[in-house]
């Protein structure tokens, strides 16, 4: 598999965030494994680094840990459903 991330390359170079080079590539039409691997590729991230990236570019978290908080009382309150419902 051949990938042409020059494109995205010249953003580096021009010092644009990871985030928004993640979805300009979005928007280009890459999937998801396409824009980790260019993320990874081209900004020299590790997976969980990139993964990071495409997750903070969607939300208005500043990072992944206070993103996952905010999820945290959403999956309380099914993990209790799931509790009560075992009873």
């Amino acid at each position: 598999m051949v990938d042409d991330f020059t494109k995205y390359e010249r953003m580096e170079e021009r010092d644009v965030k990871p985030e928004q080079v993640y979805l300009i590539a979005e928007a280009d039409g890459l999937d998801f494994s396409t824009s980790i691997r260019m993320l990874r590729r081209v900004y020299n991230l590790s997976l969980i680094e990139a993964k990071e990236v495409s997750i903070l570019s969607k939300s208005k978290a500043d990072s992944l840990i206070k993103h996952q908080e905010k999820l945290l009382p959403s999956l309380e309150k099914a993990l209790n459903k799931l509790t009560i419902g075992d009873e």
